[in-house]
């Protein structure tokens, strides 16, 4: 058995080398505009099929769907890298063009995240997740932070657009119903450790879908 796993990381790696100068050629006999754009479109292709997949999934399936299709979308990014690696050093600068990975992140991007039927399910089922934690159920916390670290990874702006904006207006929308829910129901003393514990447990959370600690 272990020969054979050997023999197919070996069929594997002179694949990669051939398809490697296969690339290599292209743009050394100036087909690089070829190679880049048929780069685009079959990556294009290939993350509508994933959108529609995402969007068929239903329930749990929806979140752990979207992670796993975006793990391999990760790793086929990085075997296309190294494929076309010498069109990404010269030709790509040379012509002022999307480097690959940025380029395979853009697209995620732009197909999957930003389509209309994945972007708001999205961000009403990371806002659910967080509500449900509040209220003490318990949730995939490491699915979680999976989906939060690809948002993340896709810029700043996605980020902020997605989750972060919407979460700190659900936070704030549902800590001023707690406050006065607390305020008529609770002494001095009860108002001032529920605070701390509900503190306490988004400090808990930052730390753990963020993996950052709070000073």
């Amino acid at each position: 058995m272990c020969f054979l796993y050997g023999f197919v990381n070996i069929i594997l790696t002179l694949r990669g080398n051939f398809m490697s100068r296969i690339a290599y050629n292209m743009v050394l006999h100036s087909f690089g505009e070829k190679l880049y754009s048929g780069r685009v479109s079959t990556m294009t292709v290939h993350l509508k099929e994933i959108t529609a997949s995402v969007e068929a999934s239903q329930g749990p399936l929806f979140l752990e769907g979207l992670d796993n299709k975006w793990t391999q979308h990760k790793k086929a990014l990085q075997t296309i890298r190294d494929i076309v690696m010498y069109m990404d050093r010269t030709y790509v600068p040379s012509t002022h063009k999307t480097p690959v990975r940025e380029l395979g992140l853009n697209l995620w991007r732009d197909n999957v995240i930003h389509s209309v039927n994945i972007q708001t399910r999205l961000q009403v089922t990371l806002l659910d997740n967080v509500q449900k934690e509040r209220n003490g159920e318990v949730i995939n916390r490491d699915l979680m932070r999976d989906i939060i670290k690809m948002l993340m990874d896709l810029g700043p702006s996605v980020y902020q657009q997605v989750f972060e904006q919407p979460f700190l207006d659900a936070s704030a929308t549902f800590y001023r119903g707690e406050s006065q829910r607390l305020i008529e129901c609770c002494n001095c003393g009860e108002y001032l450790k529920t605070n701390e514990k509900c503190l306490n447990g988004e400090i808990d959370r930052v730390v753990c879908y963020l993996g950052r600690r709070v000073l």
